[in-house]
């Protein structure tokens, strides 16, 4: 639970936390963990004040009791927030599920968070945080935080078989320390010059509190302020240079393979939600998804001119894919199991695979050398699955070991297609055929919850949600050694779709839809099962949409015409 504004990470970090933490202040977190209420379950919430009702005072005093007993001390709470969490599942899953209860309660000195638990209704969660953080200096961790001990919080107090935590949520004098004391803010920035910081920020220590000013022109990052019209990077980008691109909701950011240089790109500060991305290195574009708008955007790669592209009635869009050779952005819709390509010329779309309800399409990368897409599927039956990019010649690739495959990514000169488990901890791959899978690595201690993959120069590259940062291995040498990026600047944002940029990585093929004759209510798309090496698909929602225009195609629909008037006379 956060207070004034929506806490934006969803895998759980052990208090005081990164900046993310110390940014929002009081966090109380009875089970924090990646749930997903689109699954089922839900949270219900009521507050309860003195003398408001017979039962809430009944609540109040029992409630009361019960904490003078656990702190032996006395306290009468006149204000309570009850707050249910019933039935929870994890996230893009329906089951297992998590029940337990959060109290908050004060008597406007002494506030306390109450929660519970009841055997056997705690029942995934592996890493969970249960404490609370106050500003990161004053906090607490449970000591099950963190650890693979946390689903069994709800049955350690045998034999009632109810857990109750009870956590004192005002500091003495003693638990706070101040590490800086600068009586009133400085009265101007100085200007971004490489170090990425501006010193706006200043604390001021109280009793109980620490107090921090920032300059409305700042963004609270950490225990200092950044300018938000600053990008500073921290070095200069060489033209023609592999870079890495990664969103991380709020920012598209790109930063040097080690990690030395960092730029923001394109921001959006109020909405967030960037997830997926991809470029086009000839045109010099980026694309992404915004699950908060349901939106498909893209910018030139230095994050000039955004442009909405197409607004999809699903939100759930975590990745997408730019075929670089035919001007086409694939992608895929998460709750419908779908995998969907846009005609970035005439921005018609079409659905290419339509699943079912157990379907859970997520990653998804094209070749257009080949004419072949590929994709994760969370759903019932995990899998990696193949298609043409037409959306012909479909099949599974691989349908076992699987759990959350995560990110995909390709070596088209190798022809091989690689893979992270955001479940199983593991980075596989096989030959784009399916043959050869190899388990490259497997570090529980490493990897926590990787989201996107991306590999270019040998090397492959990954973000990862609980650390918020990126890491890297060599392809063939993973169990080597796994180096984590030593980011300039701390990511506030858990880290999600990342690429590589380098025109390695997108070879030019001759592309046969430019001498293709579609009809304008179509699109022509790559095939790899045409002699002609393309196909033309009727658009969604165009009826009576004839494909490819010929001379056969404008005979068949005048003998139709001609048919139907002379049905139609005979009526």
């Amino acid at each position: 639970m956060s207070f004034g504004e929506q806490f934006p990470v969803y895998s759980p970090e052990l208090f005081p936390g990164t900046t993310a933490t110390v940014h929002f202040g009081y966090l109380v977190a009875p089970y924090w963990v990646d749930g997903d209420l689109r699954r089922g379950g839900n949270i219900t919430w009521e507050i309860l004040t003195s003398g408001g009702s017979e039962i809430a005072d009944q609540y109040l005093g029992q409630v009361s009791q019960f904490i003078e007993v656990q702190q032996n001390a006395t306290f009468v709470g006149n204000w309570m927030l009850m707050v249910n969490y019933m039935r929870v599942p994890p996230f893009l899953s329906s089951f297992p599920t998590n029940t337990f209860q959060a109290v908050l309660i004060t008597n406007g000195t002494n506030s306390y968070a109450v929660f519970t638990y009841e055997c056997p209704e705690v029942q995934w969660g592996n890493y969970a945080t249960i404490g609370f953080n106050a500003g990161g200096t004053y906090f607490e961790n449970h000591e099950f935080s963190g650890s693979t001990d946390a689903p069994t919080i709800d049955c350690i107090a045998e034999p009632e078989l109810v857990s109750n935590l009870v956590y004192d949520l005002v500091p003495s004098p003693g638990d706070v320390q101040c590490t800086t004391s600068t009586p009133e803010p400085p009265s101007s920035l100085e200007t971004c010059r490489g170090s990425g910081y501006e010193t706006c920020c200043a604390s001021t220590c109280a009793s109980t509190t620490i107090e921090c000013f920032c300059d409305p022109t700042c963004h609270f990052f950490g225990d200092c302020c950044r300018d938000i019209d600053e990008l500073c990077p921290m070095g200069d980008f060489t033209l023609g240079e592999t870079y890495l691109l990664f969103a991380n909701s709020y920012h598209i950011n790109r930063v040097s393979v080690n990690g030395s240089s960092f730029e923001i790109l394109y921001s959006e500060q109020f909405s967030g939600g960037i997830v997926a991305l991809d470029y086009d290195y000839r045109d010099d574009m980026m694309y992404w998804s915004n699950i908060n708008q349901g939106a498909l955007s893209r910018a030139y790669l230095n994050g000039s001119n955004p442009e909405l592209l197409y607004n999809t009635s699903d939100p759930s869009i975590y990745d997408l894919a730019v075929d670089w050779v035919n001007g086409k952005l694939y992608w895929t819709e998460d709750t419908r199991g779908e995998v969907l390509v846009l005609d970035l010329q005439t921005r018609l779309k079409r659905t290419l695979i339509a699943n079912y309800d157990t379907a859970t399409t997520r990653a998804i990368v094209v070749d257009p050398t080949t004419k072949y897409m590929y994709w994760t599927d969370w759903g019932d039956e995990a899998r990696i699955e193949r298609a043409g990019m037409d959306g012909t010649n479909r099949s599974i690739l691989h349908n076992t070991n699987l759990v959350w495959p995560n990110g995909l990514t390709l070596d088209i000169p190798g022809q091989k297609i690689y893979w992270i488990d955001a479940s199983l901890d593991t980075i596989e791959f096989s030959f784009t055929d399916g043959s050869g899978r190899t388990l490259l690595d497997r570090q529980d201690d490493v990897i926590f919850h990787p989201f996107s993959l991306t590999f270019a120069d040998d090397f492959l590259f990954w973000s990862d949600w609980v650390q918020l940062t990126i890491f890297t291995t060599h392809r063939d040498r993973p169990n080597d050694n796994i180096v984590q990026l030593d980011l300039f600047t701390p990511l506030i944002y858990p880290p999600h779709g990342i690429e590589a940029v380098t025109p390695d990585r997108q070879p030019q093929v001759e592309n046969p839809c430019d001498s293709a004759s579609c009809n304008s209510s179509s699109m022509c798309l790559l095939s790899p099962t045409s002699p002609d090496g393309y196909t033309c698909v009727c658009a969604d929602d165009v009826p009576d949409c004839i494909g490819e225009i010929s001379e056969i195609s404008y005979l068949e629909v005048f003998i139709k015409l001609l048919v139907t008037r002379t049905a139609l006379k005979r009526l």
